[in-house]
């Protein structure tokens, strides 16, 4: 069984990798590196706290992100009592789940014995004959129950319930929309070069504004073209829809 959980462990790692090469500039927008790293290293085991800790992790990078902005403007008190928050219930979620374990944990050693008890005492409270060969029978009968009801049962429950979340979580991320694939067409002539038409492309899907639109150009062997414009213009833009990485609405690469 541990060669078939590592198995499937490698293997639901290795298709979110896959994924996260292969995630559209709409996908991107709807997860963070944060949530890929969460999904690889706690849902691929559990989740229980997984969504407080999407978020902390995602605060985080943010922040690490635009330090120089926070250092600046000096927000440092600001974020880190919104970390500090996020942590806090974070660790709130895991301590309720540590008592749940602990009072699972302390009912495995004390539940036997206290039925064990209660079962010789009502015995003789009914003034039933209690023999050596009995006694002994009634204590591995209840050793042997302990294991299953107070132990691998409640194990059983936890697990199933966190590979249900974690399972809904990996499985919303997989469905993310990907990157189609391209089949470039090459020249007649066989020359490679880098041909657009009348290209309009979104990175939102729901904006009304194009990042790019109308544009047409062709760059053969040889030739230097000069992309210049301010910042948000599209320059960055333009070398993503040549690599493929931003989809069309119209025309062509």
């Amino acid at each position: 069984m541990q060669r078939v959980g590592m198995r499937l462990r490698v293997a639901m790692c290795h298709m979110i990798y896959r994924k996260s090469l292969r995630l559209s500039s709409s996908a991107m927008g709807k997860t963070t590196t944060g949530q890929i790293v969460n999904l690889l290293s706690n849902d691929v085991n559990r989740s229980k706290t997984a969504a407080l800790t999407d978020d902390r992790i995602r605060t985080m990078t943010e922040v690490i992100t635009g330090i120089r902005t926070v250092k600046m403007n000096a927000w440092e008190k600001s974020f880190i009592d919104l970390i500090t928050r996020l942590r806090r219930k974070e660790i709130s979620k895991i301590l309720k789940s540590s008592y749940l374990r602990g009072m699972n944990l302390a009912s495995f050693f004390a539940v036997s014995k206290i039925m064990i008890f209660v079962t010789f005492i009502t015995n003789e409270l009914l003034d039933n004959l209690i023999t050596a060969s009995q006694v002994f029978v009634v204590v591995m009968l209840f050793e042997a129950l302990r294991f299953s009801s107070t132990l691998y049962f409640p194990m059983a429950v936890e697990k199933v319930s966190e590979a249900v979340v974690s399972i809904r979580r990996i499985k919303n991320f997989l469905l993310l929309d990907e990157i189609p694939e391209l089949h470039p067409q090459q020249p007649s002539d066989g020359e490679r070069m880098v041909d657009m038409q009348d290209f309009t492309a979104f990175w939102d899907e729901e904006s009304e504004t194009p990042t790019l639109r109308g544009l047409s150009f062709t760059v053969r062997p040889g030739e230097l073209l000069a992309v210049v414009g301010p910042v948000g213009a599209g320059k960055s833009s333009l070398l993503r829809a040549v690599l493929g990485e931003l989809p069309p609405r119209q025309g062509k690469v």
